[in-house]
C-alpha cells in the first residue's frame, strides 16, 4: 500500500535488499472477452514506485514557492538582562507580531543577517540592533527563507524607546548617540541644530 515501508530481501543483487518507502503504485487490468459469458483471459500488472528509507524522500514540487509581500515588523529579542545578543557575523534574533509562541528570548527565532550603509571584507560600518528594538525584515526576492534586517524604527507608544533626541528644544536634530556597550546610558557625539544652523558638539 503506497505510503507503507517494507524490507526486499533474498534479491540476487545484494545491495538492493534494504528498507523502501512505497511511492507509487500502479494497477494495469486488461479483459480480453468480447461479450459476457465468453471465457475470459485477464491481463494483471501492478508496478512499483520506490524509494530507499535510508535517503529522504522529498515529492516533487507542483506548487510555486510561497512568496512574501513587502518588510514586516519584529522586535529584537534575546536572552534576559542583555542589551545586544549577537554572534560572530553581527547577527541577531527577532520575533514577530504575529507569532504565538515565541517568547521574547533567545530562541525566538534563527539568526538573521542586518544589513549596514557600508560593509566588505575587512571594512565598513556596523550598528547592531539592541534587544527590544522594533526592526523592519526584508525577503529577498519574496522569498521566506532569504531574510534580513533593513531597517531599524522607533517603538511608538513607548517612552523607553524614543530615539536620543526626541525631546522638548530637539525636535530638529540630527545626530547619533549610543556607545556600543551593554550599559543604558546614551553617549550623544554630535548634534545637528537646524534652527541655529550650527553643529554644536556634546
Amino acid at each position: 500500500m503506497t505510503g507503507y515501508t517494507f524490507t526486499l530481501m533474498n534479491h540476487p543483487t545484494a545491495e538492493v535488499n534494504q528498507e523502501y518507502l512505497l511511492v507509487q503504485t500502479t494497477l494495469f487490468l486488461r479483459d480480453n472477452a468480447q461479450h459476457s459469458g465468453q471465457n475470459q483471459h485477464f491481463t494483471y500488472v501492478t508496478t512499483f514506485e520506490l524509494h530507499p528509507t535510508r535517503e529522504v524522500y522529498r515529492p516533487q514540487r507542483t506548487v510555486s514557492k510561497p512568496h512574501t509581500k513587502g518588510p514586516q515588523s519584529a522586535i529584537v529579542t534575546g536572552p534576559a538582562g542583555q542589551e545586544i545578543w549577537t554572534d560572530q557575523y553581527g547577527r541577531v534574533k527577532v520575533q514577530f507580531g504575529w507569532d504565538r509562541y515565541g517568547k521574547m528570548d533567545e530562541n525566538s527565532s534563527c539568526w538573521i543577517r542586518v544589513s549596514y550603509p557600508w560593509a566588505g571584507k575587512g571594512f565598513g560600518m556596523i550598528q547592531i540592533p539592541r534587544i527590544g528594538q522594533e526592526v523592519l525584515v526584508d525577503f529577498k526576492n519574496g522569498d521566506p527563507d532569504l531574510w534580513w534586517i533593513s531597517k531599524t524604527a522607533i517603538r511608538s507608544g513607548s517612552a523607553d524607546h524614543r530615539g536620543a533626541y526626541l525631546q522638548p528644544g530637539h525636535h530638529a536634530a540630527v545626530g547619533t548617540a549610543g556607545n556600543g556597550n551593554t550599559e543604558r546610558d546614551l553617549q550623544p557625539l554630535a548634534v545637528w541644530r537646524a534652527n541655529e544652523r550650527q553643529h554644536a558638539a556634546f
